[in-house]
């Protein structure tokens, strides 16, 4: 039954029904992470389960073998993890000097800058620039003098 109006149809007809798009695939790791934050105790337990097995497993004979070479392999990590960790700290202490040095720089600027620009509207209000006062030029130099101890 038409009705005399025309249809607007801006696709043709199919018999095509579109399927919602899947999840983006997660990794295993991922997976794995999760479940060990939703569940820590279950992973603890099966992670004691699973080495019991591995202890009955392992003959006597190759026990102490197998826990040389874990305390070989403890060791090896462990000092491998302090060299990461120093390596970190001297990179940290190198690039927070680095950052002192550039604001100090950048401060100096600054206060130089505020100086010129007080002494340039003083002389363009035809007024002399007044000599500091004994505190003033005394708290000057004494932040000349940790300027120069901080370097």
């Amino acid at each position: 039954m038409e009705t005399g109006e025309p249809t607007e149809k801006t696709e043709p007809q199919t018999n095509v029904v579109a399927l919602p798009k899947s999840a983006e695939p997660v990794a295993a790791h991922q997976k794995a992470a999760a479940f060990v934050r939703e569940h820590p105790v279950m992973t603890i337990a099966g992670g004691l389960a699973i080495g019991a097995v591995a202890a009955a497993l392992i003959p006597r004979r190759n026990r102490a073998y197998v826990a040389k070479q874990g305390s070989l392999l403890a060791d090896a990590i462990a000092a491998a993890s302090a060299t990461v960790a120093q390596q970190a700290l001297c990179s940290l202490d190198t690039a927070s000097t680095s950052v002192r040095k550039g604001a100090n720089s950048i401060a100096a600027r600054a206060e130089h800058a505020g100086e010129l620009a007080y002494g340039k509207a003083q002389s363009l209000l035809g007024r002399k620039p007044v000599a500091p006062t004994l505190g003033e030029r005394i708290a000057a130099t004494a932040g000349e003098l940790a300027g120069r101890l901080r370097r």
